[in-house]
């Protein structure tokens, strides 16, 4: 566990971490957190809470409003046995002693179909000024563009959180800061956010039985591109039940849907929108784009009967390929990490794997979270932010500190990995992490970040034409964004 943890310190200083800040407006104490934590502890394994400046603030209670079925990231009643549930407990008890405080979670439904129900709890206690919550813990697709309806703290000017501290997410801070504003942060806080990365999953038993070449050498030799990933596919694939028709019932070599098809543009490497911090320029469509999305249409539609693309009710539901890779009828399936749960009982190993690159020209391997992960803010109706901020920082640092090498090494690399080659994928899909402000900002821009994965789920062949219908309106809506950050 020490080596872990130690390697989890190492690795998170590569991935690069940020935090910020929201306006004084409010007395802290004498003592309250100056947010410059320790650049590198001297020991192996420093103390992060440690590390950040005391404060007594009187038994006060802080309330964080989260979602009812994320709870659990947010808040344990007591240790029960849980790993997890276990090392939540006993962060929230460490923040809590350390500043003297209550830590209360307040819980509302809150997925993507509740989401007018979460946003007007936000929005009502702002407009009332009546610091009901300390902190937000929301949905980020729907948590960011309340941001542009001015709800929450430019988390900048919060004097007790410090942009530069590890345990907050690099590449999200610095895609996501405009004109020096943020306004929403995500971090080693929200357990979501390791939850939801998106991977690749391969059978093992398939993989040996049609000899597909050694998968890990590939990824490790930087060859994992999907020019090389369509070869292993195309050796895969059968009509099991010889109905003459290929369904979920038969082999396939990659499944996927909609959903995992949307993190392509991030995985491979092309910008949505691009961010220098004074401008935001829409750049999805490219020759580049053109070239990528007609090469993925060609995997998934052009070649003979290789690849099954799930097209459930609901678009997040991966029931129907989770059935069909559990069953050994797939070689590869995309999707969420979180997914693999159901993948712990699975008989067969199964091996997991970084998204190919876009081609052999990209430089690195990008990963991608799912825009449900939980994102961080302080309501504009706080009445003391410094307090929020301190204990916003302590909750995000504590969390590095004893809750994700918990996760990491129990969930992921002990429960869903089965050998030391995927725990090694993990590391990489996990230092590679990007979010790019068009994918953040994804519904203010019109969901431009589904474009490409629900035109692929659509069977859209001409993309370039659809795009000319479209691109108005997306700059329209970007335009929108650009006035919310730089107007006066």
């Amino acid at each position: 566990m020490k080596r872990l943890i130690s390697f989890l310190l190492l690795l998170s200083l590569l991935i690069g971490v940020s935090a910020c800040g929201g306006k004084d407006t409010g007395g802290a104490p004498d003592d309250s957190p100056d947010t410059t934590a320790a650049a590198e502890a001297e020991t192996a394994e420093p103390s992060y809470l440690a590390s950040l400046p005391g404060g007594d603030w009187g038994g006060r209670d802080f309330s964080i409003l989260c979602r009812d079925y994320k709870e659990y990231e947010i808040y344990s009643e007591q240790e029960t046995g849980d790993v997890m549930d276990d090392a939540i407990y006993r962060r929230n008890l460490a923040v809590a002693e350390k500043y003297n405080i209550n830590v209360k979670s307040i819980t509302s439904p809150g997925d993507w179909a509740d989401q007018n129900t979460f946003t007007a709890l936000v929005k009502n206690s702002v407009m009332a000024g009546d610091d009901a919550y300390q902190c937000v813990a929301g949905y980020q697709a729907y948590i960011v563009p309340m941001a542009m309806d001015n709800c929450f703290v430019d988390l900048y000017d919060v004097s007790t959180l410090n942009p530069d501290n590890v345990w907050w997410t690099k590449g999200f801070v610095d895609n996501n800061t405009v004109d020096g504003r943020l306004y929403f942060i995500s971090g080693d806080w929200s357990l979501t956010m390791w939850e939801y990365i998106y991977a690749c999953f391969f059978n093992k038993l398939l993989a040996e039985n049609y000899g597909v070449d050694d998968l890990y050498s590939v990824v490790r030799d930087g060859g994992w591109t999907w020019d090389y990933a369509d070869t292993q596919i195309k050796k895969v694939t059968g009509d099991l039940d010889g109905d003459g028709k290929y369904t979920n019932a038969d082999l396939y070599g990659w499944i996927t849907n909609n959903h995992s098809c949307r993190c392509l543009l991030t995985t491979g490497g092309l910008p949505i929108v691009e961010n220098t911090g004074d401008s935001l320029t829409l750049a999805l469509f490219s020759d580049k784009f053109v070239q990528y999305y007609t090469k993925m249409y060609d995997i998934i539609y052009s070649g003979g009967n290789e690849v099954f693309f799930s097209r459930p009710s609901i678009d997040a539901d991966y029931t129907e390929m989770m059935n069909i890779f559990t069953q050994d009828h797939a070689l590869f399936m995309t999707g969420t990490l979180d997914n693999t749960t159901t993948l712990r009982s699975m008989e067969t190993d199964f091996g997991i794997l970084p998204f190919p690159k876009r081609d052999e020209t990209q430089a690195e391997y990008r990963s991608q979270v799912y825009d449900g992960q939980s994102v961080f803010c302080v309501p504009l109706s706080v009445s003391d932010v410094p307090f929020c901020g301190a204990i916003i920082e302590a909750m995000c640092a504590e969390s590095k500190q004893s809750v994700i090498p918990d996760f990491y090494e129990t969930v992921l690399k002990s429960k869903v990995s089965r050998d030391n080659e995927s725990s090694e994928m993990l590391d990489l899909i996990r230092e590679t992490l990007w979010f790019d402000f068009g994918y953040v900002h994804s519904v203010s821009i019109n969901y431009i970040f589904s474009f490409m994965g629900d035109n692929l789920k659509n069977d859209t062949k001409d993309i370039a034409s659809l795009w000319e219908k479209n691109a108005k309106v997306y700059q329209k809506n970007l335009d929108k964004v650009v006035e919310a950050y730089f107007g006066e």
